[in-house]
């Protein structure tokens, strides 16, 4: 017994020393990497001060560069904008100079208080309005450039209401032309009464088709000039209806939504409208049609 108990009081002093060194070690560990941490931070502190004052040095000896390339520029842009102004003063063309807010507002102000039924016209109209936004959204750009806020905000809200106007002008003039479709309505070699139209320009592609000979065999309709086509659902081959399908290069709805998705390819809205009844003649006489509206 006296035996076991010197063997075990031998192991509690031998555990006992190895935590004192394990302790020990612990320690220098400690010390160690404290040392090792302050001295990795004076490196650093000192490698920061000497690029601080490398960095204030070029940038002092830049300036003249700077300063000089700032003047280039400014010269520049304003040949740019004289060149401009020129060009757009050569071109006799009725479209504002966006640069100049007054032209601006006075061009969406008429534009919005004008009522073309023509399709063609408002068709047309529409174009110039979108080469408008094209113009404007290079002054987004340029004022994005240079953080000036107030110019982007104005300049996306000019965009805001030409799209708006866009839209409503071509929904009026093609409910005139729903109103007038016997213009419009011609026969095929066949003989077979229809109604397609379509209007192709480089920033809106317009095709409308009605539903005027109730074909039970016709399966799609094609605008070659679009490089558009869509199939017919069987649910209106018997109904009057028109079906619109126009493509925006631009997209008119969403042109500054930001996120993990934006539109590419521009945005085709396909559309099946309703056609209001057709006049009739009742004793020689055809009753006046009424104003589309919108």
């Amino acid at each position: 017994a006296a035996k076991k108990a010197e063997e075990a009081a031998k192991r509690a002093e031998e555990e006992r020393l190895a935590a004192i060194v394990e302790q020990e070690r612990l320690e220098r560990e400690r010390q160690e990497l404290e040392e090792e941490q302050r001295r990795l931070a004076d490196e650093k502190k000192q490698w920061l001060d000497t690029e601080s004052k490398r960095l204030e040095e070029e940038k002092v000896a830049a300036e003249p560069f700077l300063a000089l390339r700032a003047q280039t520029l400014m010269i520049e842009e304003q040949k740019k904008r004289e060149a401009e102004e020129w060009t757009s003063f050569m071109a006799c063309t009725h479209l504002p100079d966006v640069r100049k807010e007054a032209d601006l507002s006075s061009y969406v102000a008429l534009w919005e208080e004008e009522r073309e039924s023509d399709l063609q016209k408002a068709l047309s109209q529409s174009q110039e309005a979108i080469n408008v936004t094209i113009a404007l959204d290079g002054l987004v750009s340029q004022a994005m450039a240079v953080k000036d806020e107030a110019a982007t905000l104005k300049y996306r809200e000019y965009i805001t209401k030409l799209h708006k106007l866009i839209v409503e002008k071509t929904d009026y003039a093609t409910a005139n032309m729903l109103e007038h479709v016997d213009k419009y309505t011609s026969k095929d070699a066949a003989g077979q009464l229809g109604c397609q139209l379509s209007v192709p320009s480089g920033q809106l592609k317009f095709g409308i088709w009605v539903n005027i000979a109730k074909n039970l065999r016709l399966k799609s309709i094609d605008y070659p000039d679009l490089s558009l086509s869509t199939d017919i659902p069987r649910p209106i081959i018997l109904q009057t209806v028109a079906v619109r399908m126009i493509h925006y290069r631009k997209d008119p709805y969403s042109p500054f939504e930001a996120g993990d998705f934006f539109t590419v390819g521009g945005v085709l809205v396909i559309e099946v409208l309703e056609v209001p009844e057709r006049p009739r003649t009742v004793k020689a006489h055809v009753p006046d049609i009424k104003d589309p509206g919108l």
